[in-house]
């Protein structure tokens, strides 16, 4: 009888996997699997009965098609059902052929609605040795109803056996039969109560890729067993405890994903059959579903706990297991978007008589971010008994990159077996995920020796070199321009006479002017005094320069009027005031490598200012990595010209400063941000400019100088690769750099070339530590994490300063005394990090704490909410950080008053006047709102 065409409604699942195909049409939802056949074979029997059994099944006459009412599917008996045989048994490498055959196969593009959807070979590889390659698209079977189904046809094939049963005719119409009774049952009411307590207030999942990218064709893969040590411990494990190795490596996994991630719920997403009716368990068609596992296993939950917890989820999910995933998505969110746990626990090696087969998954199909599959190396018994299980990663090439890949793998296995260990060890009830060991690099911090030089040597071998040059360009402001020779004179002279008035290594000086030309003078005459240079924006709020003038004490103010020091009682001076003062006789004192060398200013938790004290070693090791970087050695790099753009406030002053009087070049100081840098780059044929990637952002990338460097903030793909376009002119290559460092650590600690092959879906890296640092990624224990593992960023080298001045507590908090070198400190920046396994670069991720960026400028937010609340009528207040449609961070304070004083406009016009009346212009408030709570 001939069999007619048969048209039938789509399962819940080929609906998901069509829905799926549709959106990327050039990514074949392809599962595939290859069966090791070693042993005697009659090739027209085994082909005939192959045919006759996979007729049965009828996944390999399906079509599908757009009908009236929806996509449906077709079972056509006249399409192409048999099995192909290939002899590549007189190749070199007969395997290799076969997987090129399969490669092409596997991930060509198809239609679905016209391509064919499966696929067997049998591939002769040599005598008594063939390999079957069964390859079938997600909507027309899944791996359940493949592996029954094959094993049945094998069984029939290799032992001749009459008395085996066939396959079942598969009932195409039973599945979606089946998804319509559900729908409308109790059952599915229960499973959606239990999914809305399981999920309410979870956080999405979030995975451990550093980009996005959708599904490939071809995914990443590495495999490897799990130790035996590891497997005998589980086995003594799962007898004791009792618990099972699906909970234990799940336990794992999602213990790893918190610590690669940060979150307190390591979010995993798990692959069940959804057969859980005799209907669905006979058909041949996908019912395969993904569901949350979300068991609340974070970096401090206590070992046993995870346990226990992740067994109850995985029960959870089971019984609930058929409530879809689309409808999950739809109602609490992407509760499923970690990666996935795929649990092949079924025999992968079987013997028939004479013949030997054995089982290897290709590929589930392609990854959405990382599939973790788990399945047993040779027999389930084996595995389970005496042997073990491999681990699998099939990851997305678009959000990982195969050395990624590895050091996941490689963490989760390592995760495991340090998770078995604990459990089995004495004492380990109180013993955290956390505290699980993991393998790490070690980190590699440099020698305690530090530079030898100061300031007054870095300007006396500048000046030596450099002579008749210009060092200070005031064109830009309508001011003088200065030969290193002329400054030499003037700043001697100067140094001299501040130094008839106390100015001597351990004294400060603050220099109170706005940038140009005397701002210069000022600075290298307070250095060659040896005196400690504090430079502070005149433009910045009066109270919040008294605070800082109070906290850095100097014995003189070098400013262009005299009014803060008239207010503090401050000896204050201009530079020509300084004629009158008789110069100090005989040689100055040279100041000591320690001594601080300058201190400048960052925002406070406490709504004070904090003094960071940088000795002379810290300018003396970056001048070392900014010649190499930006200049032309031991030489002057002749024609360098520095854009001086960078506040006083800002430590990149400091930088500009040294680019002078270290590099020997041209410094051009600017009038402010607001001016036209682009027209001031192209005027005035400048060559070298640092700046925070919001002031790059703002500037045409035709007018960038050869040479640009970001820092202060994090840098945009976007821009980097705009940065990095070549210059006008037909000139070569932009030198590009992305450097990062807190003030803590002398202007950058890190620093990476930026390529002109900048990769838009990943973050910019900040590189690796600058010569004579060391850049190290911890743990809250101080442990070092494996690479791609988030953790805070600490430095360590001679660039660091002394601390913050008069801040004791604050600076034993923040400079600590470091575990791999004796004698060595260490900052901790409050910096999330990661290293790149692929590069070894460093990748900032965040923040560990509330601490903003703005504008290059750390500020803390509690400064500006203690401002607040002196304002009268307002009670408490908060920061909110937003960024603006230009790209810039936009602060707003939200206040609740107290209710003693009238509220509203009124307030919220005085508070944000106060708020500028009172902090420096990077930290005015977008606006302020007063709420009713």
């Amino acid at each position: 009888m001939t069999e007619k065409i048969q048209v039938t409604e789509l399962t819940a699942a080929q609906r998901f996997f069509w829905l799926r195909q549709q959106a990327m049409p050039s990514v074949p939802l392809n599962m595939a699997q290859v069966t090791d056949i070693e042993g005697p074979l009659d090739r027209d029997h085994f082909l005939t009965e192959l045919a006759e059994q996979t007729r049965r099944m009828r996944m390999m006459q399906l079509r599908f098609e757009e009908g009236p009412d929806g996509p449906r599917c077709v079972y056509d008996p006249a399409l192409h059902d048999h099995t192909e045989y290939v002899d590549v048994g007189d190749r070199p490498d007969p395997r290799a052929a076969a997987r090129e055959i399969i490669d092409a196969d596997l991930h060509r593009a198809v239609d679905v609605t016209t391509d064919r959807l499966a696929r067997a070979i049998l591939f002769r590889l040599g005598h008594h040795r063939h390999l079957l390659y069964n390859r079938a698209h997600h909507l027309t079977t899944d791996g359940v109803a493949t592996r029954d189904n094959l094993l049945i046809t094998l069984r029939r094939c290799l032992t001749r056996d009459p008395s085996a049963p066939p396959v079942p005719v598969a009932d195409l119409s039973a599945a979606s039969a089946a998804d319509h009774a559900y729908q409308s049952s109790s059952r599915r009411a229960r499973d959606a109560d239990y999914w809305r307590e399981a999920l309410a207030g979870r956080d999405p999942a979030t995975s451990p890729a550093h980009r996005s990218g959708g599904p490939a064709s071809r995914n990443h893969t590495v495999a490897a067993p799990i130790p035996m040590a590891t497997m005998d411990t589980i086995r003594e494990l799962i007898t004791a405890m009792p618990t099972s190795l699906p909970t234990l490596i799940a336990t794992a996994a999602a213990g790893y994903l918190s610590r690669r991630t940060g979150d307190a719920d390591g979010a995993l997403t798990l692959a069940v059959a959804a057969r859980t009716t005799a209907a669905l368990r006979a058909t041949p068609l996908p019912t395969i579903n993904f569901v949350p596992l979300r068991a609340g296993v974070g970096r401090r939950t206590e070992i046993h706990a995870a346990v226990r917890t992740t067994e109850r989820a995985m029960l959870g999910a089971l019984r609930h297991q058929r409530y879809r995933f689309e409808d999950i998505v739809t109602e609490h969110g992407d509760h499923t978007g970690g990666p996935v746990l795929n649990l092949m626990l079924f025999d992968r090696e079987m013997r028939f008589g004479e013949t030997t087969v054995r089982f290897s998954s290709v590929t589930t199909g392609p990854a959405e971010d990382l599939a973790i599959n788990v399945f047993p190396f040779g027999t389930l018994a084996q595995s389970t008994d005496t042997g073990t299980f491999i681990v699998e990663i099939e990851a997305n090439p678009r959000r990982y990159d195969p050395a990624e890949v590895t050091a996941f793998h490689d963490g989760l296995l390592a995760m495991l077996g340090a998770l078995a260990d604990a459990l089995t060890a004495p004492g380990s009830a109180r013993v955290t995920m956390d505290d699980l060991p993991l393998p790490a690099r070690t980190p590699e911090v440099p020698g305690t020796e530090s530079p030898t030089d100061t300031l007054p040597d870095l300007i006396a071998a500048t000046v030596a070199r450099a002579g008749n040059d210009a060092a200070v360009d005031g064109s830009l402001l309508g001011e003088p321009v200065m030969s290193f020779a002329d400054l030499d004179t003037r700043t001697a002279d100067l140094a001299r006479r501040l130094s008839a008035l106390g100015a001597r290594p351990g004294t400060r000086v603050v220099v109170l002017m706005r940038r140009g030309v005397d701002q210069v003078i000022a600075w290298w005459a307070v250095a060659r005094s040896g005196a400690t240079i504090v430079l502070i924006d005149p433009a910045q709020p009066t109270a919040r320069i008294d605070r800082m003038l109070a906290t850095a004490a100097p014995i003189l103010i070098l400013a262009t009027s005299p009014e803060h020091g008239v207010r503090t009682g401050i000896p204050s001076r201009s530079l020509d005031d300084l004629a009158d003062v008789a110069p100090h006789a005989g040689r100055l004192p040279a100041p000591h490598p320690t001594d601080a060398a300058y201190i400048v200013f960052t925002s406070g938790s406490t709504g004070e200012p904090k003094g960071v004290v940088v000795p002379h070693t810290g300018p003396a090791a970056i001048a070392r990595d900014m010649r190499a970087r930006f200049g032309a050695g031991d030489g002057i790099d002749v024609g360098a010209r520095w854009l001086a753009v960078a506040s006083p406030m800002f430590d990149m002053a400091h930088f500009e400063m040294l680019a002078c009087a270290a590099l020997g070049h041209t410094l051009i100081p600017a009038a402010g941000l607001d001016a036209d840098l682009g027209r001031a780059l192209l005027d005035h044929r400048i060559t070298h400019l640092m700046a925070t990637p919001t002031v790059l952002n703002r500037i045409p990338v035709h007018t960038l100088p050869p040479t640009v460097s970001a820092i202060g903030e994090a840098l945009s793909p976007a821009l980097a690769a705009r940065i990095t376009r070549r210059p006008p002119g037909g000139g070569g290559a932009r030198r590009a750099f992305n450097t990062y460092g807190p003030a803590e650590a002398t202007l950058y600690a890190t620093a990476a070339p930026i390529t002109t092959d900048v990769h838009l879906d990943r973050p910019v890296p900040i590189g690796r530590a600058v010569p004579g640092m060391a850049a190290l990624v911890l743990d809250h224990r101080l442990r070092p994490v494996a690479d791609g593992i988030l953790g805070e960023l600490y430095l360590c080298g001679p660039q660091l300063a002394h601390g913050y001045r008069d801040r004791p507590g604050l600076t034993a908090t923040r400079f600590l005394a470091c575990p791999w070198r004796d004698g060595a400190r260490m900052y901790r920046t409050g910096d999330l990090a990661r290293r790149d396994p692929t590069t070894g670069d460093l990748v900032f991720v965040g923040r560990s704490d509330g601490q903003l960026s703005v504008r290059g400028v750390r500020v803390e937010p509690a400064e500006i909410e203690n401002a607040a609340t002196e304002v009268g009528g307002v009670g408490a207040a908060v920061v909110v950080a937003d960024h603006a449609p230009d790209g810039d961070l936009a602060l707003d304070v939200a206040c609740v008053g107290t209710g003693a004083a009238p509220g509203g406009d009124g307030l919220e016009r005085e508070g944000r006047a106060h708020l500028i009346a009172t902090l420096p212009s990077v930290m005015w408030p977008r606006r302020v709102l007063m709420l009713d709570r």
